[in-house]
């Protein structure tokens, strides 16, 4: 994550633990408001989560997605392309799944499964990607045949 997201992230948990007490004052059912309590907790939990405590591993078939409250794999060969995202990395929608919190982030399309693109952003960038597009050259050229005449 961007250290400069740092204070936007922080002000946005900061106002959604503000909010749990706020419900109390509400003229709401008690119903609601444990079911809204429930909903602020799970996405403060998801944006610590995302911002703070995801990784990624290359293993020899796949590119696993690590977290607190997530463990995803995506293997090579469903990969098509890597590319810096920028700006627009910083929001999901559809089917693209975000699992970082950066301006120097990289977004993964796939060929298939439940999204259509995944947007990373290890810590080590250069290093990552050059030992990314290793293990998908390398699993590639697993499935390549050559015939010879």
């Amino acid at each position: 994550m961007d250290w400069w997201l740092l204070i936007p992230v922080g002000f946005l948990l900061v106002c959604l633990v503000l909010m749990i007490p706020a419900l109390t004052y509400l003229s709401l059912s008690i119903q609601v408001q444990v079911v809204a309590s429930l909903l602020i907790i799970i996405t403060v939990l998801y944006i610590v989560d995302t911002a703070f405590f995801t990784y990624y591993q290359l293993e020899k078939e796949n590119l696993i997605v690590v977290s607190q409250l997530r463990h995803l794999e995506f293997p090579y060969r469903d990969m098509r392309e890597v590319r810096p995202i920028g700006l627009k990395g910083l929001f999901s929608w559809r089917s693209r799944k975000r699992f970082s919190l950066s301006l120097h982030a990289y977004q993964i399309i796939l060929r298939k499964g439940a999204w259509k693109s995944i947007t990373i952003s290890p810590a080590e960038r250069d290093i990552f990607i050059n030992q990314l597009t290793e293990h998908v050259d390398q699993e590639r050229s697993r499935r390549v045949t050559i015939h010879k005449k």
